[in-house]
């Protein structure tokens, strides 16, 4: 059933009731309130509000902007789900309250002393590719002036050899879930690190998997890349041949977004909008994880239930096929048997006729020994032929009946 969210109303809402309470009132997440938030341009508590306001102590309401492009958002809830578990709400709901307190929340130490064991080699290995891409691009810098003090410069095949560095970011050795540049390097390995940490403490198995930050918890699973957002300047291949046109020159920018594949589920990522840096959503991915878990669960059960049901609809389709085909097999066995009954009936009505025949024969009264002999061993024959054709014999034994 659709809901038309009031802006003005809305604002209230979300200031006198946490979301993880209010979202269930108009059946969406916490996620989804949070989201009619921003498109209406509704300021939201910020972590740890609500524990404060239950510790008593004085928080900051944030007033809503005069501005905003809607005053009004119409929701469609999505269906109930089927089969959800208690159990899981009840867990689901302690793990997002655990993430909630100002004592869980995790911070980012920009300079680490304790590294979890996945993450620490990554320094050499981060030291590494900065030494390579300074060394390229020194070599790189060398072979432009060389190729501009030259008359006639040659084919440029330096082009491709150093395209890697256009846009500014770390390439090997740094293992694919890093996509950063040599200003985010560390800032990013530190981030991994707090939630690799984090994740263990939690009760979480966090490892690297094919180049992949891999976060695991009771069957779900995160398979994680932490990469530098890039702008781009649009600028001319080559002033000597205007021919080439323009191409976007990307550069690094400081903002990261780590973006999360989850299977069967759908991917996400966490970015730095809005002035959030990405070290102050490392619970919010917490949360999400938990909420995969119970939906992982929930579509595990309705994967089971869909299965069983596509069994059950096969076994009724198998039932009443066979049952057409008894149906079939009894019709077929059914005319076969009245088509045979009517040939009975007339093969029993040919040698009635025949002896009827033979008896009207044997009536007649003939001259002579000879024609009367001629006629005993004719009427023998007749009768014999009658018996042949005659099943009535045949339709008793089958009765068990002695003819």
């Amino acid at each position: 059933m659709a809901h038309t969210f009031q802006r003005e109303a809305l604002y209230e809402e979300v200031w006198s009731t946490p979301l993880s309470t209010l979202g269930p009132r108009y059946g969406l997440s916490d996620n989804g309130i949070r989201k009619i938030c921003k498109v209406l341009n509704i300021p939201l508590p910020r972590a740890g509000h609500w524990a404060k306001l239950a510790a008593g102590h004085s928080v900051i309401q944030e007033p809503l902007p005069a501005d905003a492009e809607r005053t009004s958002f119409v929701s469609y809830p999505p269906e109930a789900r089927e089969h959800v578990d208690p159990t899981d709400q009840i867990w689901l709901k302690d793990r997002l309250a655990f993430e909630e307190q100002p004592e869980n929340r995790i911070t980012v130490d920009l300079e680490p002393t304790h590294w979890h064991k996945a993450i620490a080699p990554l320094r050499k290995t981060l030291e590494a590719a900065v030494h390579k891409r300074r060394k390229a691009v020194e070599e790189r810098d060398r072979a432009a002036a060389k190729r501009a003090k030259q008359v006639r410069p040659g084919v440029n095949l330096d082009h491709f050899k150093f395209s890697w560095l256009s846009g500014g970011l770390l390439g090997e050795p740094m293992p694919p879930c890093f996509q950063v540049s040599e200003l985010t390097g560390t800032r990013a390995l530190a981030i991994a690190n707090a939630a690799f940490l984090a994740a263990e403490e939690r009760g979480c198995v966090a490892v690297i998997i094919s180049g992949k930050l891999s976060v695991s918890l009771n069957g779900a699973t995160f398979l994680m890349a932490i990469r530098e957002r890039q702008d781009f300047d649009v600028v001319d291949r080559n002033p000597i041949y205007p021919s080439f046109g323009q191409e976007k020159r990307y550069r690094p920018t400081d903002r990261l977004a780590l973006v999360v594949s989850r299977s069967p589920l759908g991917d996400f990522k966490l970015a730095e909008d809005g002035g959030q840096r990405l070290e102050a959503q490392l619970n919010g991915l917490f949360c999400r994880l938990y909420r995969t878990v119970v939906l992982s669960r929930e579509r595990k059960k309705e994967f089971l239930a869909e299965h069983e049901r596509r069994l059950a609809g096969e076994a009724r389709a198998e039932a009443v096929a066979r049952a057409r085909a008894m149906e079939a097999a009894a019709r077929a066995a059914e005319a076969a048997r009245r088509e045979e009954l009517i040939g009975e009936a007339a093969r029993w009505h040919q040698a009635q006729q025949i002896r009827d025949y033979v008896k009207a024969v044997a009536a007649e009264h003939l001259d002579g020994k000879p024609a009367q002999h001629e006629k005993v061993r004719w009427g023998a024959w007749a009768l014999s032929v009658a018996d042949e054709i005659c099943p009535l014999s045949t339709r008793l034994k089958s009765f068990n009946i002695e003819a």
